[in-house]
């Protein structure tokens, strides 16, 4: 079975590149178009779409690993965080990348 930080991890890498990452819904196709994180034809994800994406795989809550993130942020919602205007893809892993030390260093 796969530790929380290493189901964060792989949800880290979904969005690892600019391209696919995104703001404002949940996960979108190549065309641009809203889908559901689930769907075969997802491209990119917010972060909260690439914990829904990955928790499914592991039968894990989605909302157990978005509460270890908003331990992170200290509260805010993470799709508040994710879709700030002014928010950038890097930011977004740094947050995530905290939470994964944080887990890592607890053994999950």
């Amino acid at each position: 079975m796969k530790t929380e930080s290493e189901i964060l991890l792989e949800a880290r890498d979904l969005i690892a590149k600019p391209e696919h990452w995104t703001q404002g819904v949940a996960a979108r196709s190549a065309s641009g178009a809203f889908v559901m994180p689930s769907a075969d034809c997802a491209t990119s994800f917010c972060m909260y779409g690439a914990i829904t994406r990955t928790s499914a795989k592991y039968c894990v809550s989605t909302e157990s690993l978005a509460t270890e993130l908003r331990m992170t942020l200290h509260g805010p919602a993470i799709a508040e965080y994710n879709d700030a205007p002014n928010r950038k893809h890097e930011d977004v892993l740094s947050m995530m990348d905290a939470t994964i030390a944080r887990l890592k260093a607890a053994g999950r």
